[in-house]
């Protein structure tokens, strides 16, 4: 029963992902596209086979996601602001609601982590319920940065 309940909401939570891809194809970010689809593999594939190498191939991809994400929500703020442009309210909600969502994905993961809460409570439902969220908040967080 246990593994069903992680398979249900890691594995299917993963697949959110897919919503990056489509609406990085739709902007042109093709790295990005690719990016989000490899990650919605490896999270597939780990989600269902935890192993670590497994673990070990998503936490890289999520890096290259995390880190080609940053890089364009740098490049795009730069752009709003450089040369005395000015950020509209738009641009302003949507980097603000970046910034929580990373801090979201930082808290239910690494303050999980040393608190053994959220992400990594005891109980794994629990905890995999709250690692579906992150997945569901990261996708969020990554969408605003495409459309910013």
């Amino acid at each position: 029963m246990e593994d069903e309940c992680r398979l249900k909401w890691c594995f299917y939570s993963s697949l959110i992902f897919l919503i990056n891809v489509v609406i990085a194809l739709y902007y042109n970010y093709y790295l990005y596209a690719a990016s989000f689809m490899l990650l919605t593999i490896t999270s597939l594939f780990y989600h269902s086979h935890y192993t670590a190498v497994t673990r070990n191939m998503d936490k890289m991809v999520i890096y290259l996601v995390v880190f080609y994400g940053g890089y364009l929500f740098y490049t795009k703020l730069k752009t709003h602001l450089g040369g005395g442009g000015k950020m509209g309210t738009f641009e302003l909600m949507l980097s603000l609601i970046i910034i929580f969502t990373f801090l979201s994905t930082i808290l239910f993961y690494y303050y999980g982590y040393r608190t053994k809460s959220l992400c990594f409570c005891e109980d794994s439902n629990k905890a995999d319920f709250f690692h579906a969220c992150m997945h569901c908040v990261a996708s969020f967080g990554h969408v605003c940065i495409t459309i910013l």
